[in-house]
Order: structure tokens, then sequence, then C-alpha cells
């Protein structure tokens, strides 16, 4: 959920620093930023992305489902658990 991505920040920011790119963490909580300099002047481009979930449980049967535990206004949501 919104700024507890840290995880994903973290995950995001190594991969960005892999490609070469100067990096910037922790804008704003878990906020990356990555800047990638051409060779040449000219025009300056940017792409915006958001990381953030809902705290839903997700009821499909696939490899890649979410199976994180976590607290959502003091009450725990399991994503493995069916709800209501």
């Amino acid at each position: 959920m919104s700024n507890r991505e840290t995880r994903t920040a973290a995950v995001v920011a190594k991969h960005l620093k892999s490609l070469g790119m100067q990096v910037e963490t922790d804008i704003r909580h878990t906020g990356v930023v990555g800047f990638l300099k051409g060779a040449k002047p000219g025009p300056t481009v940017m792409l915006r992305a958001d990381m953030d979930a809902l705290p839903v449980t997700e009821k499909v049967d696939v490899p890649f489902k979410s199976t994180i535990v976590t607290k959502y206004m003091g009450e725990s949501i399991d994503e493995n658990q069916p709800t209501e």
C-alpha cells in the first residue's frame, strides 16, 4: 500500500542501478528516481509509474498471486484467506 512498498522500491532501485542509471531513493518515503543521460544534448523525457496497491485478496489460483499478509486499519489481511 502507499508509502509501505519499501521492498518494491529497493527492487526497482537495484534494477535501475544495474542498467547504469544514477538513482535517488527515499523521495517522499518510498519514491525512486532513475536518471538516464544520453551522450548528446536534446529534449528531456520523463516517465512516471505508480507501485502502490490496495489490500485485496486474490481469489485466483495462479503461481504469481500475492502471498503477502499485511495490516490495514489495524486488521490483518491475508491474501490467501477467502473474504466474506
